[in-house]
């Protein structure tokens, strides 16, 4: 796991790198916003096989959960990465599909940031999700008009 680790934060290094440097617009491989997906997704991974999820898991082995939540959040990032040009398609109007898989991204940002940054943060993210679900409930200056789930997640998940 020590190798896989090293090997994927070197793999990320390198990639940035050469996009920064501008090599792939060399090489015509217009990126995009798409470049960004797959950098989450490797950086999905690498938190959630690196930074354990409370003081008592087990630091010889990586608990299944952490694998489901690494794959999990990475198979959606990496899904926008290699469909970006059709998922930015249905900006607005997301699919069953861009749903469930814009979900899975929500719910493992969340919990990464409770994990690198702290509690505070994740549970600060998850107001704001409230807020812009209901806050056409709210009464006086923190009136807003609220928006549907769906719309959410198509601007969370598939814009740039």
């Amino acid at each position: 796991m020590e190798k896989f680790v090293a090997t994927l934060a070197t793999l990320l290094g390198l990639y940035i790198l050469l996009y920064v440097g501008d090599v792939f617009d060399y090489l015509h491989l217009n990126l995009y916003g798409a470049h960004r997906a797959l950098v989450y997704a490797i950086v999905l991974v690498l938190v959630f096989l690196l930074v354990p999820g409370s003081k008592r898991t087990p630091r010889d082995r990586v608990p299944w959960y952490d694998v489901l939540l690494a794959a999990g959040g990475a198979g959606a990032s990496l899904y926008m990465f290699f469909n970006w040009e059709q998922v930015t398609l249905f900006y607005g109007r997301p699919t069953p599909l861009i749903l469930i898989l814009g979900t899975v991204s929500l719910l493992t940002t969340l919990e990464a940031a409770r994990r690198t940054v702290g509690s505070a943060v994740a549970i600060l993210g998850a107001i704001f999700i409230v807020y812009v679900l209901y806050g056409n409930y709210f009464p006086g200056f923190l009136f807003t008009r609220g928006y549907s789930y769906e719309r959410m997640i198509g601007h969370f998940y598939t814009s740039d």
